[in-house]
């Protein structure tokens, strides 16, 4: 029922290359490895680059590409992260920024995953017919706000938008696996704490906890896709997913026995965005010209949490 009709982005003006963190050595707990690729990262600018300012950059992005009145978006999910307000949520500022005036405002977070989420979500609405057009919205600021820049962990964080047009009109979504690890240890190895609460600045971590074998915690996520491929007869033409090092990718291409041709990323430019590195990824190669409608493409995202997630999806 649903297809992507146009996704807009927004990148922060300073680029930070590798000699920013020349003097940073990895302490990923033996998994260093997969986190391999970095070469530059965009840092939002804390008082003229918000999350908010961001999201609407790129929603209006999105909007302008497509053509589209933002008056006639039903809906609006996604999520900024972090936000500057508990209640209500930065999101709704995007939706009145954008002027999307007759949108409601679901805010949708589950950490890296939020996208595909969101994409799921955005599906199933216009297939039930309550809804029409769905814009969501990633807007991922981290880099100021949340992280310690004196951490040897944060090299790969970059801030960015993006934000993506769904509407009724097409047929492209095909299959969907996903599973939720609720169990604690597995919370507590991947985690990035609220400064809120702790009063401190604060870093996205692997802790090695004894329970939780670390390379398990890089390959196992990537079985909800090799099993939802299993089940298929169609061959992905590209391979997109949430992007935190091109060790970690390469990695996974080779668990879901894809070959390498096939893998799709701009890590190297942006960094790791959490949920905005899919929809921007998929955005870089629209534009390029390599991805053209009918491509099939195979997204990916696993979320601290855990929450593992993909979609087959027909651009």
């Amino acid at each position: 029922m649903a297809r992507i009709s146009s996704i807009g982005t927004y990148h922060p003006a300073k680029i930070v290359d590798n000699d920013f963190f020349a003097a940073a050595d990895s302490s990923q707990q033996g998994i260093e490895k997969y986190f391999t690729g970095m070469k530059e990262r965009r840092h939002a600018d804390p008082i003229d680059e918000s999350g908010i300012f961001m999201g609407v950059r790129a929603a209006l992005d999105a909007l302008n590409k497509a053509d589209i009145d933002p008056a006639s978006i039903d809906l609006i999910i996604g999520c900024v992260v972090p936000n500057q307000h508990l209640c209500p949520e930065d999101l709704n500022l995007v939706a009145n920024g954008a002027g999307c005036k007759n949108a409601v405002v679901y805010p949708l977070h589950s950490a890296c995953s939020s996208f595909l989420s969101c994409l799921n979500v955005a599906d199933a609405m216009i297939a039930s017919g309550r809804i029409n057009r769905v814009m969501i919205v990633n807007s991922n600021h981290w880099v100021g706000p949340m992280a310690d820049h004196d951490s040897d962990t944060f090299p790969i964080a970059g801030d960015g938008a993006a934000a993506t047009i769904v509407e009724n009109g097409g047929d492209s979504f095909l299959d969907i696996e996903e599973i939720s690890c609720n169990d604690e240890d597995i919370f507590h190895s991947m985690q990035l704490k609220n400064p809120l609460f702790t009063g401190k600045k604060e870093i996205f971590k692997i802790t090695q906890i004894e329970s939780v074998d670390n390379e398990r915690l890089v390959s196992k996520p990537i079985n909800v896709a090799r099993t939802l491929l299993d089940r298929q007869t169609l061959a992905p033409d590209y391979f997109i997913a949430h992007q935190a090092g091109v060790g970690m990718l390469k990695h996974w291409m080779d668990i879901l026995e894809l070959d390498e041709s096939k893998l799709r990323h701009t890590f190297p430019l942006y960094g790791n965005m959490m949920s905005t590195n899919i929809p921007v990824t998929m955005n870089h190669y629209i534009e390029s010209g390599e991805i053209k409608r009918g491509d099939t493409l195979l997204l990916f995202s696993p979320a601290a949490g855990a929450h593992y997630i993909s979609i087959l999806w027909r651009y």
